[in-house]
């Protein structure tokens, strides 16, 4: 049986793509390699987001074009973002690759490998059911797992070339996503975490209206251990939807609030929505309604016209805001943007000299922010062993998302696994990780 292996890049979201043309390919008779040496087909699953993106996916492709000389590997496949704007540049460039897929077209996944593979004898392309995430193939840790709940997006902030990679914003039906997170629990998943690129968007395009407050209470109803939305933007956080949060025990009080930037120009030629006062009103609201929030965002530095002034300000308002965990870029224009012709584009070095003092007062606020942990008893779940390095299990609680965010170290006489949920007490902290005992 001829195999196949997927290299996902980028997002959560592009994860979720990938899985499901895993997902496919197990259903129309491939295996799923565990190395890309040993595959026949490889797929590369690509991002083209920002600059360092693009540059990643090239390279990997060309790092799994040299498994057709030293591996298994007869057809190499690429799909993904960088194939919706990039698809021509990318074939004339890289000749080892043997087609090229959409992001609209992985319901043919299968057809192609078969095509490149010269295998339309052997299997036919199997009737697919209309919803083809009921075909996903988990690559997450058995006991966590992302349920997308639209594609695509309607913002056009002016430094984003998301609306022009994946269309315009389309939100699956509500039934569809239940009928997906049902699944899911009964494959053992503990921690179900909803993402989009707005998530707090969802159903205006089907329903007329945001539906994410409801959507969010009918997933929590399923017994899931955690319950996790990622990336709602200020201007859509209201009152339903933070009441949902409080009411139900088993959401995670944590919210992912990209703001971009805090000053009132810098956000107008963003083409966010929000202005400082609307910014510092919705964090007043989330704590208000869920006074152990973690809150994580984004921010940019070196957007065309940002001043000195400008500059701290931000800093201002990260020092107020005292995020728990923070993301900053330095701005980057990326082709096909309005943002890379805007004037008063910001000189390398300062970007880089911004972004710097923008880490270390962050680092200063999360240093301080950790300590508020210290002496409570956090559930967490277990997801490394203990090394020879490290005698410390490493853990998260509902503060944490995966992968962005720090820690939990977790010391315990009895035999932890993967998977499991204990309580600790926080006896200790760093600067963005904290350190607990098992109960």
């Amino acid at each position: 049986m001829p195999s196949v292996f997927v290299v996902s890049l980028g997002c959560s979201k592009n994860l979720v793509d990938s899985e499901i043309m895993l997902g496919l390919a197990k259903e129309g008779g491939y295996v799923l390699a565990t190395e890309p040496k040993d595959a026949d087909a490889i797929i590369v699953n690509t991002c083209g987001f920002i600059l360092s993106a693009k540059k990643e996916a090239i390279d990997t492709i060309l790092e799994m074009a040299q498994y057709k000389e030293t591996g298994a590997c007869k057809a190499l496949l690429v799909t993904g973002c960088m194939v919706s704007k990039y698809k021509d540049e990318l074939a004339e460039a890289i000749s080892e690759v043997d087609g090229f897929l959409h992001i609209e077209e992985y319901e043919q996944v299968v057809a192609v490998l078969n095509q490149l593979l010269q295998e339309k004898s052997k299997k036919s392309t199997p009737q697919w059911n209309k919803d083809l995430y009921l075909y996903r193939h988990l690559t997450t840790p058995r006991y966590t797992a992302f349920l997308r709940v639209a594609d695509g997006c309607n913002n056009h902030c002016t430094f984003c070339i998301i609306p022009q990679l994946r269309g315009k914003y389309t939100s699956r039906p509500m039934e569809d996503i239940l009928a997906e997170a049902k699944q899911l629990y009964e494959k053992g998943v503990k921690e179900i975490i909803l993402i989009a690129q707005d998530t707090t968007n969802y159903g205006v395009d089907l329903y007329g209206e945001r539906k994410i407050a409801e959507l969010l209470d009918r997933v929590s109803d399923i017994p899931f251990l955690w319950v996790r939305m990622l990336y709602a933007y200020p201007d859509k956080i209201d009152d339903k939807l933070l009441n949902v949060m409080a009411k139900k025990p088993n959401i995670c009080h944590y919210l992912d609030i990209p703001f971009q930037h805090s000053h009132d120009d810098i956000l107008k030629r963003m083409g966010r929505k929000s202005n400082q006062k609307e910014l510092r009103e919705v964090l007043a609201k989330c704590r208000a309604y869920l006074p152990d929030v973690a809150l994580r965002s984004t921010f940019m530095v070196g957007f065309p016209g940002e001043d000195k002034r400008k500059f701290e300000n931000l800093l201002q308002f990260l020092t107020d805001a005292k995020f728990d965990w923070v993301g900053v870029f330095q701005y980057c224009p990326e082709d096909g943007t309005p943002s890379a012709k805007f004037p008063h584009q910001v000189r390398e070095s300062t970007k880089e000299k911004r972004y710097v003092e923008t880490m270390e007062l962050l680092a200063r606020i999360s240093d301080e922010r950790k300590k508020r942990w210290l002496g409570q008893d956090l559930t967490v779940i277990i997801e490394e062993l203990p090394t020879e390095e490290s005698p410390l299990y490493l853990a998260r609680s509902q503060y944490h998302a995966p992968e962005v965010d720090g820690v939990v170290w977790v010391a315990s006489e009895k035999l932890l696994r993967v998977g499991d949920m204990v309580t600790v007490k926080i006896i200790d902290s760093d600067v963005y990780d904290i350190t607990g005992e098992v109960r």
